[in-house]
């Protein structure tokens, strides 16, 4: 599981979680181009979804060029699961459909 799949797996477990709205602001963020509070992501995470958020950001830089921008925050609001809506923008982006 790729880490922006385990932090949309970790928004939809626990949707109302402090942790999930960080997580969920720094998609976001990322696939608008908005800016996110590093202040935010250090005081509200554990170690472990830190460490989360350093490997998203880390492994968004190899998808951003791949998936349009807009449709991870698309997905993130969408009713229907989060990680089902990333695998197909990633399978359509990989032409794996």
């Amino acid at each position: 599981m790729t880490p922006i799949s385990s932090a949309l797996a970790r928004i939809q477990k626990e949707p109302d979680h402090p942790a999930s709205n960080v997580l969920s602001s720094l998609l976001i963020a990322l696939d608008t181009g908005e800016a996110i509070s590093l202040k935010q992501l250090y005081n509200v995470l554990d170690y472990r979804d830190f460490t989360l958020a350093l490997e998203v950001m880390r492994d968004w830089r190899l998808e951003e060029m791949r998936v349009k921008r807009g449709e991870l925050s698309s997905a993130l609001t969408e009713p229907g699961s989060c990680l089902s809506i990333w695998s197909k923008l990633r399978e359509r982006a990989f032409a794996l459909a």
